[in-house]
């Protein structure tokens, strides 16, 4: 999304949900992106903390949304999309368990 909208002044971080953090200076606008649908008590609780601070609180099943990026993107976005996650997959501190699970999608995807 930053790439291809050209947002090169957007910091993206990332961060496990923990209801006793604060919300970090600056940041106006928080995604809290998802496997599942919100039902976590934690991630409920952060959520209403940094909205009684005025801060904006979203939240995204990530599979759908990444979906509807690769979508409505098209060409232009899956090329950036595809180069992106295969540079993260390629970083040293990426846990191997991703790297792991990537090629049996992979696997998957290409078994005859």
């Amino acid at each position: 999304v930053k790439t291809f909208f050209g947002l090169h002044d957007w910091s993206i971080a990332w961060q496990e949900i923990n209801a006793a953090d604060t919300a970090s200076g600056g940041i106006e606008d928080y995604l809290f992106c998802l496997k599942t649908p919100v039902t976590s008590s934690e991630a409920k609780e952060q959520a209403r903390q940094y909205f009684a601070q005025g801060h904006e609180v979203n939240f995204v099943e990530i599979k759908n949304w990444i979906l509807m990026l690769l979508a409505t993107t098209g060409k232009k976005g899956r090329a950036i999309f595809t180069r992106e996650l295969i540079a993260l997959l390629e970083e040293p501190n990426t846990p191997q368990i991703i790297k792991v699970v990537w090629n049996k999608q992979l696997g998957q995807i290409f078994a005859p």
